[in-house]
């Protein structure tokens, strides 16, 4: 008991300081997060992010471990807080999930992520609750974040205005966030901020002029990005903070004191949504398709041999990642394959990374884009953060991450009845109109997809959480006993976190190479850099192509078969639902005259996408091969006629001559009269 008794001593104030190490060391980080940034990798700021916050955080745990301070870390009275349990539910269920996935690589990766994210939140967490950082450290390490932000968005306008380009929703304004809609939403995200920084009476007028120049600055680029989304959040956001401020002035009868700068804050916000409404009654809707470097290739049939064979890759065609969905259309048949999935898998999910792989499996059919339909369009995320948890981590892991968020603004709102600093109820209220916000973003985006966004959204829920320490302080006591289990259990996760980025950058990094030598046709290059790219916690390209599609490609190219197939087999099963995995493992099948394994692969690839003309053509020829003359022609009659194919005209005099027997008809006529049999075909099916 005496031992014990060591060990648990209650607060005392009076040794804690601020610390200026902390304070420094999260405003340099935040000023270099925006041009943390790799141009010799696919996406060149995700892994480059996400590892810059695993050193960040190394760096905070050493210096906490070493603090001479007794630090509240955790208390039995903050165990019992939903918050927390929704943070350790949500972390759990994630585990739970990769262990239970298809792709553990993707999924160890996603759940990297996710896990350092939250050790973050709680550093931060721990940090406000000791005092060795403040809101006002954060709000200006934000502000400088911000800065560097807008200056790259001002230096790209500047550049855009200067070559005669439109400005309005240009796609190449996205300062360093790799996507239009993602910079807006990352400018949304740290309005809270700097609004709360205005209204903060202790700030400088340097600081509070400095504050002003980026709020202005962060309402003018989201009005020349014109993201919808973003639009009506940011609307949603100043009505509800309106709404909230008229509320506590009626029940806590408080007499909130504007100062200069707050009541130009407060009207810019009134002006720009007023101008966002009627924007968005009269615009109509705003998409953008953004696309990755093309990398690329498939199998497809030696035109001048089709008697003979089926296949060779002497053509290469390109895989798009897209990045933002243009059609709402489009984005209906992504949720409703999303649903599908989810029923599919509804307690614990697919795993963490796992949609990209599965989507396909419900079918491209009802997808109206030709490119999708082929397969060179694929799709990462279903652009709407809400079904992409469902569907990953099934209705608990859902569950436990709106618990986090519903509890914060219910923290936030308790703390704001407390308190008697009217500057404070009315940051708190920003930060609980801006989640308000937030969540609809969720609705239509991917920001849970990237580092920068999860970071200020989890300070934001960081902060929360210490209005909740304010509520319990009088009864927090320190327990040093358990502080060395709880950095051993950061620590793994940085490592973790750390051996993941650095294994996925290398990975990434010989992936670019792998692609720029596909797109010279250079196959021995590419198998080399298909054998390094590919490791323990990297398979899939950010296109979500097997590295064994690749290296399949380049030793079918230098006819080794039977090399190719084992590449091809590896990558179908990594990938079962890719129609171009599929595709050219049936390809390679009948390369090597297994007629009956070829037809079974080809008919999947059609099963997911039944306009996938490139599967169709191949069978046709795999059924002309084996003079199954009948089923070749019932196959080609499935084709558009329209097809850009060049399969097409080839295939269709050789397949009808065989079956109709009609050898003396010339092969201009033969193609003449099929292609006015489907259009009539096609005019009475209309």
């Amino acid at each position: 008991m005496k031992n014990k008794n060591k060990t648990i001593d209650k607060i005392d104030k009076t040794i804690i300081k601020e610390d200026k190490f902390y304070a420094n060391f999260y405003l340099l980080f935040f000023s270099l997060l925006p041009i943390i940034y790799s141009d010799v990798i696919i996406d060149p700021v995700l892994l480059p992010r996400q590892l810059f916050l695993t050193i960040f955080l190394v760096v905070l745990l050493i210096k906490i471990f070493f603090q001479k301070e007794n630090l509240f870390l955790f208390g039995n009275q903050l165990f019992n807080r939903i918050v927390f349990i929704g943070l350790s539910g949500f972390s759990l269920v994630t585990l739970a999930a990769t262990f239970f996935s298809f792709s553990k690589t993707e999924a160890s990766y996603v759940t990297s992520k996710y896990l350092i994210e939250i050790v973050y939140l709680l550093l931060t967490f721990f940090l406000l609750a000791n005092k060795k950082i403040s809101l006002i450290i954060l709000q200006k390490a934000i502000l400088l974040f911000t800065s560097v932000t807008v200056l790259i968005s001002y230096y790209q306008i500047l550049t855009i205005y200067g070559n005669g380009g439109e400005l309005l929703h240009n796609i190449e304004i996205n300062s360093t966030a790799a996507n239009k809609n993602l910079l807006s939403s990352i400018l949304y995200l740290s309005l809270p901020f700097i609004v709360g920084f205005l209204i903060t009476q202790s700030t400088t007028k340097l600081w509070k002029f400095f504050a002003m120049f980026n709020f202005i600055s962060i309402l003018s680029i989201l009005y020349i990005l014109q993201t919808k989304t973003v639009f009506i959040a940011f609307v949603g956001f100043v009505l509800c903070f309106l709404f909230l401020l008229i509320l506590f002035k009626l029940i806590k009868k408080v007499k909130f004191l504007f100062s200069l700068s707050m009541v130009i804050a407060t009207s810019l916000l009134v002006i720009f949504s007023f101008v966002f409404s009627i924007y968005l009654i009269n615009k109509e809707q705003i998409f953008q398709r953004v696309s990755i470097t093309p990398a690329k290739t498939d199998m497809v049939s030696d035109l001048e041999k089709v008697k003979e064979e089926v296949v060779t890759s002497d053509n290469v065609i390109g895989f798009v990642k897209i990045n933002s969905v243009h059609t709402f259309d489009l984005r209906l048949s992504l949720w409703n394959n999303t649903i599908q999935m989810y029923k599919d898998h509804p307690i614990i999910g697919v795993g963490p990374g796992n949609w990209q792989i599965f989507f396909p499996k419900y079918g491209l059919n009802k997808i109206d884009e030709i490119s999708t339909r082929d397969g060179h369009t694929t799709y990462q995320r279903p652009h709407n953060d809400w079904l992409w948890i469902l569907s990953e981590l099934g209705i608990f892991g859902l569950f436990f991450y709106l618990l986090v968020i519903f509890f914060s603004v219910i923290y936030l709102l308790s703390n704001s009845f407390i308190i008697e600093k009217n500057s404070m109820v009315s940051i708190n209220l920003l930060f609980v109109s801006s989640l308000f916000g937030y969540i609809f973003i969720y609705f239509a985006d991917f920001p849970l997809e990237r580092i920068e966004h999860q970071l200020l959204f989890y300070t934001i829920i960081a902060y929360s959480l210490f209005n909740k320490v304010l509520d319990l302080s009088p009864v927090l006591k320190v327990v040093n006993h358990n502080k060395i289990y709880l950095f051993i259990l950061f620590f793994i996760i940085c490592i973790y976190s750390f051996v993941v980025s650095t294994s996925r950058l290398s990975g990434e990094k010989h992936t670019r190479l792998l692609k720029i030598a596909h797109m010279q046709s250079d196959w021995n290059t590419m198998i080399s850099e298909a054998s390094i790219a590919k490791n323990i916690f990297y398979q899939l390209d950010p296109m979500s192509i097997p590295i064994d599609w690749y290296k399949g490609v380049a030793l079918f190219s230098l006819n080794n078969f039977s090399s190719a197939l084992i590449s091809f087999q590896n990558a179908y099963h990594q990938h079962p639902y890719n129609i171009h995995v599929i595709n050219d493992l049936a390809s390679c099948h009948e390369k090597l005259k297994q007629h009956d394994k070829a037809v079974i692969y080809y008919k999947k690839a059609l099963t997911i996408s039944t306009g996938f003309d490139e599967a169709r053509l191949n069978l046709c020829a795999v059924y002309f091969n084996t003079n199954r003359y009948k089923s070749a022609f019932f196959e080609l009659k499935k084709c558009d006629s329209l097809t850009q194919n060049p399969k097409y005209k080839l295939f269709l005099p050789s397949i009808t001559k065989k079956y109709l027997n009609l050898t003396n008809l010339s092969d201009t006529t033969l193609t003449r009269l099929f292609h006015n049999y489907n259009q009539k075909r096609f005019m009475k099916l209309n």
